[in-house]
């Protein structure tokens, strides 16, 4: 549950690429941003993250109100950082995008850090984790801060975000997929497997 409504955070920088950059900024009538094949790709899409989250048998677990207040922290921060990445484009263009990647990175950092010395059992993981997970640590690291500048750049260069936020999201379902099963050797239920064939259509029909 809570994979699924963090991976459906994409609806909101979405709805910031359709409003905001497609009819505000470039003065586009609704009909215009919203063309049929984008409306389908992202509704496809949606189902994707359900059936690929789909578990068969009922958790456990019962949603409670904690639950419900962290998963909307997630849900909210999630689409806000893409947003304000986004904005930030729009408004500054390419100026001081180094800085604006370092502070935010600075401060997940600190959140983390904060997270680990309040907490025992991460406090308990740090001597492991330095000792065999260090070049995780840099290969993640790495792709975050590629991903992130990617997203700036592309902002930049006209992709609109109703389009690029939709696609990364489906694209790294794919990936993993992929990954997955030709590597791990991973293999999962027919509701899955229809999940990612929808995905792999919404990302086709997103770039028409």
């Amino acid at each position: 549950k809570t994979s699924l409504v963090t991976s459906c955070s994409l609806i909101l920088p979405s709805l910031y690429g359709i409003f905001f950059q497609g009819m505000l900024r470039d003065g586009k009538s609704l009909s215009q941003v919203l063309s049929p094949t984008l409306i389908i790709g992202t509704i496809l899409l949606i189902l994707t993250l359900f059936f690929v989250n789909y578990e068969k048998k009922k958790s456990e677990k019962k949603v409670t109100f904690k639950w419900v207040i962290f998963v909307s922290l997630s849900f909210l921060g999630n689409a806000m950082a893409s947003i304000s990445q986004a904005a930030k484009q729009d408004f500054y263009g390419n100026d001081s995008n180094n800085m604006f990647m370092i502070v935010a990175l600075f401060m997940a950092f600190v959140m983390m850090l904060l997270v680990t010395v309040f907490s025992p059992a991460d406090r308990a993981l740090v001597p492991v984790s330095i000792k065999k997970g260090w070049w995780h640590w840099l290969v993640k690291g790495g792709a975050n801060g590629a991903t992130n500048f990617l997203v700036m750049y592309m902002t930049k260069n006209g992709l609109s975000a109703s389009i690029m936020f939709p696609v990364i999201s489906g694209g790294g379902l794919i990936l993993i997929f992929i990954w997955s099963f030709f590597v791990k050797k991973e293999r999962y239920t027919s509701i899955q497997y229809v999940g990612y064939a929808l995905g792999l259509i919404s990302l086709v029909l997103l770039n028409i």
